[in-house]
C-alpha cells in the first residue's frame, strides 16, 4: 500500500493571528505535510498532489512494475497546514460543517480515484473540534458508500489515544481503520521512546476491543 496526498480545500476566511496547536510531532508515514500543493480555491473539492517525498511520478513507477507486482494505492486526506505545518483544525470543520461541502469533496475524491485508477482514500482528518466529530463520522460512512459504488475502499486513521467513541465510528464507517501507534512521547513532550513494546501492546488491545480485528491496521 502507497499513500498520496490529497488536500481538502474549502472557503476559508483570513487568517487568524492565533497561532494553531502543532500536532504532537509530525506523523511517521510516507509523505511529509510540507511538500503537499497546497491551492485554495473559492469551492469546496480536494487537490490531488501525486507524489511522495522526493516528488517523484509515483503512478510512473508503479505502472514500470509488472501488474501483479504492482501495490495498490491509497490516496491520503489530511487537513495538515503544510505551510504552518499544523492539523488545522478550521479547515477540517469548513470541509465538514454542511452536507453541501461534504458531498462536493466526496464528488473530488471519487473523481479523482477513477481518474487516477487507485484503490481507495484514507481519511487521515486530526484535530477535529467537538462541533465536527459527527459530520467527521457522517463523511467517512458517505465516502464509503460512494467509494463502494466503483469498487474501491475507504480507510481511516485514529490516533492511539482517541476515546473509545471515535474507534467505534471508524470501525463502523470505514473499510479498515489504521490506528496509529506511535507517539507515545514526543518532541514537545518528555522523553522516551516513541513507542516502547509494553505501551504498543497495551494500545493494539485495547484497539482490538473497540474495531473489527478484520478491520485493523496497526502504523509503526
Amino acid at each position: 500500500m502507497y499513500l498520496l496526498i490529497v488536500d481538502a480545500n474549502v472557503p476559508r476566511p483570513a487568517r487568524s493571528a492565533r497561532p494553531e496547536r502543532r500536532p504532537p510531532s509530525q506523523r511517521a508515514g510516507l509523505f511529509r505535510p510540507e511538500r503537499a500543493a497546497l491551492a485554495h480555491a473559492a469551492w469546496c473539492g480536494a487537490s490531488f498532489n501525486l507524489g511522495d517525498t522526493k516528488r517523484k511520478d509515483v503512478l510512473g513507477l508503479v505502472k514500470t512494475l509488472p501488474p501483479d507486482q504492482r501495490p495498490r494505492l491509497f490516496a491520503m486526506l489530511t487537513n495538515v497546514d503544510p505551510v504552518r505545518h499544523v492539523f488545522d483544525t478550521k479547515r477540517a470543520h469548513r470541509m465538514l460543517a454542511t452536507p453541501e461541502h461534504r458531498a462536493q469533496v466526496i464528488a473530488s475524491l471519487v473523481a479523482g480515484v477513477k481518474a487516477y485508477g487507485l484503490a481507495g482514500i484514507t481519511v487521515d482528518i486530526e484535530g477535529v473540534d467537538d462541533a465536527s466529530r459527527a459530520s467527521l463520522s457522517i463523511f467517512v460512512h458517505d465516502l464509503q458508500v460512494a467509494l463502494h459504488a466503483i469498487s474501491a475502499l475507504t480507510l481511516q486513521t485514529v490516533a492511539s489515544d482517541a476515546d473509545d467513541a471515535e474507534f467505534r465510528d471508524a470501525g463502523r464507517n470505514a473499510d479498515y481503520v489504521i490506528d496509529m501507534l506511535y507517539d507515545e512521547h514526543y518532541p514537545t513532550g518528555d522523553p522516551g521512546p516513541v513507542a516502547s513494546q509494553s505501551w504498543y501492546d497495551e494500545s493494539a488491545v485495547r484497539a482490538l476491543t473497540l474495531i473489527p480485528k478484520s478491520k485493523a491496521i496497526f502504523a509503526i
